[in-house]
This record gives structure tokens, sequence and C-alpha cells, in this order.
């Protein structure tokens, strides 16, 4: 039986490599290393309606994306965005997002109109438009309505 006084480094569970990167980390005892709590909580399973001005927190919407492009600042690097469009349709229009990915140009392939998707980011607004800067997403398919989708 472990004891939580046990040092990681004389433990059998855990590979000597694995404990020396959580002794460096100072983890140094079984105790420690269940004592430590994450930073934050993200409940990404419920999905907020779409918002209509930026947020000081990130926020978990779900929508089809009814635009994607490659963006380019004067033929320089440039970016890939996708408009998102909330499911239910905004009551005045609010209910559309831009998410942005920077120095990225593989995303055109990755995500593409059509495609439902579960954006997580926080929201920002410039020139009227809100936007989320590489945000965490998931795409959605059909055969994830049966709950093997993460969200």
């Amino acid at each position: 039986m472990v004891s939580a006084r046990d040092e990681l480094l004389s433990l059998d569970l855990i590979p000597s490599r694995d404990a020396a990167a959580l002794a460096e980390a100072g983890f140094s005892t079984v105790t420690e290393l269940l004592d430590h709590l994450p930073k934050r909580h993200e409940d990404r399973r419920r999905f907020e309606r779409f918002p209509n001005q930026p947020t000081d927190q990130a926020v978990c919407v779900r929508g089809t994306v009814v635009d994607a492009a490659r963006r380019t600042f004067g033929g320089r690097s440039g970016f890939f965005e996708a408009v998102i469009l909330d499911g239910a349709g905004g009551v005045f229009g609010s209910g559309k997002i831009t998410c942005r990915w920077f120095n990225m140009p593989y995303m055109h392939r990755v995500v593409a109109t059509g495609q439902d998707l579960v954006v997580y980011g926080r929201v920002k607004e410039s020139k009227g438009r809100l936007f989320i800067d590489h945000p965490d997403f998931e795409i959605l398919r059909e055969e994830d309505e049966g709950g093997a989708s993460i969200h």
C-alpha cells in the first residue's frame, strides 16, 4: 500500500523519468501531488447565447460556418478567418462571430463552410465586428449526436 508521505521517486507506479520531472516542478510526495488543484475549471458542456458585445470571460458557443477564407495583410503574412452563425439566428443580427487564426496557413484545410463548430474563447470587438482570436474548437459531425462528441 502506498503512503501519502512516500516520495514519488521511491514508487514503482511512476517511472523515474516522470518522478524526476514532477520533483523538478516541486512535487516530492504523493500528498503534494494530490493536493495540487487546477488553476481554473471550464465547463464546456453548456453553450451560451452568442454575445452581442465583447466579453471579459471566455464563452462556449455552437454555430455553423457560413464563410471561411484566408486573408492577408498587404500581400504579406496572413490569417485564416471563419464566420460562425448562431444556429438559432440572432434576433437583431447579433448571432455572428468571426474566428481568426494568425500564422496558421493549414487552417483552410481544417475548417470549411457548412461545418458545425463548437468554439471557446474570449470575444473582442473591432470595427463593429465580434472576433475570437485563436479559439479552441471542435468540429461536430452528424454521428456525434449520439454523444461521441466531447461537448
